[in-house]
């Protein structure tokens, strides 16, 4: 069979879009992204098929000048103009992939949650298609148990928080609206009827989620056909590494991803705690992923700084991982037993900061109130934290038992294959 996969244009989506994809492929599936083209290098790299789409819109290099705003930081004018910029390559997708989908014989599309012209696509070709949920889940709770997969708060027991969970969705699809509206535009051209949220662009097949339930918040809400299947956890490219530099201390892995992962802040204060803590040996990613490193000084001596970092080789060395709370980085840290410091900044990551938190699995920093004496203080708290390691081990116990990859191509296999011969 020839799976497409649909995701937003960036490493956070397309990773573990093309990770879980990964057992298809060694089941002898052929697997296709088509995306801007700024994504080709990162995507074959990970050993997938690539199409172009938007080349005049979109040539190579303008995704990373719309986004660079977005690397320093969030606010409402560098997040709306990132969300127009998504929106315009929806449209370009729902403009142009009918015919190339079509061209290349594709039987299924594997979408990202957060990419509901998928749905539509897969209505118009009359073919199915698979949600891949690589964040926390976005369906709405309308009892207000749970929050929004942004929100940066804890659940707790009372009628204010039930209120403010409830707005927190309400929020969700505010914030849907102008995209829906492009969405809904080719819709009507297609005579299918319109959808009125996210939710309703989530395939009714199967929904493949990374996240495991034991991070999440504990909710009673059960999602039809939403099968998690944790992490994707597997052998990856090999990346150069000084592996002759590690000295035996201690190890404290340092990622902030790759995209808001150009402030300042962020690393001026890790400089400043590590020189303070020289018994440990600080490994620190500057999430290059598209080669355009930079240069930060003075790191602390016997360091190690690269542009893109072996992230699962290192975290099974480590006893501490500094984060900016990323799923993709956090998962995998739990995987191996590490715990976290989560310094969110902006989309998801503060509501993932509050589930390390939450569950006592480490300890959360917002980036804004973030100083060298808090970081000091929490890496020593957490190194001498008997709690903090158990709860992560327990939990990595847990995350364990899922089927990562293989699964994922199970779960796909099994629902594609029954709705094809009933």
């Amino acid at each position: 069979m020839h799976f497409a996969i649909i995701s937003a244009p960036v490493p956070g989506h397309l990773f573990p879009c093309c990770m879980l994809s990964k057992g298809l492929q060694e089941k002898g599936h052929s697997v296709t992204v088509y995306n801007i083209a700024d994504s080709e290098d990162f995507v074959r790299n990970l050993g997938f098929g690539f199409k172009t789409i938007g080349e005049k819109e979109f040539p190579k290099g303008s995704w990373h000048k719309r986004w660079k705003p977005a690397m320093t930081g969030s606010n409402i004018w560098r997040d709306t103009r990132i969300l127009k910029a998504h929106i315009e390559i929806a449209a370009i997708m729902l403009r142009d992939l009918p015919e190339m989908l079509g061209n290349d014989n594709v039987d299924v599309l594997l979408v990202d949650h957060l990419q509901p012209q998928g749905s539509s696509l897969a209505e118009k070709l009359n073919i199915p298609f698979i949600t891949i949920c690589s964040i926390l889940p976005l369906h709405n709770d309308p009892t207000g148990q749970v929050p929004a997969s942004f929100a940066w708060w804890e659940v707790k027991p009372n009628r204010f928080n039930r209120y403010l969970n409830k707005w927190s969705h309400e929020l969700v699809k505010i914030l849907s609206y102008k995209y829906l509206k492009v969405v809904n535009a080719y819709r009507r051209k297609w005579e299918l009827p319109v959808i009125k949220n996210l939710e309703q662009s989530f395939s009714h097949i199967a929904q493949i989620g990374v996240v495991p339930h034991e991070i999440d918040f504990s909710k009673n809400q059960k999602i039809e056909n939403y099968f998690v299947v944790g992490p994707p956890i597997t052998k990856r490219a090999e990346v150069s590494f000084p592996w002759e530099k590690l000295d035996g201390r201690p190890i404290v892995y340092a990622s902030f991803g790759t995209i808001r992962n150009k402030i300042d802040k962020l690393y001026t204060v890790v400089i400043e705690t590590f020189k303070r803590l020289p018994h440990l040996q600080l490994i620190l990613s500057k999430g290059a992923w598209n080669g355009n490193g930079f240069e930060m000084p003075n790191f602390p001596e016997n360091s190690i700084v690269v542009d893109f970092a072996p992230q699962l080789e290192i975290l099974k060395k480590a006893v501490l991982c500094i984060t900016h709370a990323g799923p993709g980085t956090i998962l995998e840290s739990i995987y191996y037993g590490v715990p976290l410091i989560a310094i969110p900044v902006a989309d998801d990551q503060p509501a993932m900061a509050a589930r390390i938190k939450y569950h006592k699995i480490g300890i959360s920093i917002p980036c804004t109130k973030l100083n060298r004496k808090k970081l000091e203080n929490s890496v020593n708290q957490i190194i001498n934290s008997k709690e903090i390691n158990q709860n992560v081990e327990k939990m990595s116990n847990k995350f364990k038992k899922y089927g990562g990859i293989d699964e994922a191509a199970r779960v796909i296999m099994r629902e594609i294959t029954n709705i094809t011969t009933n």
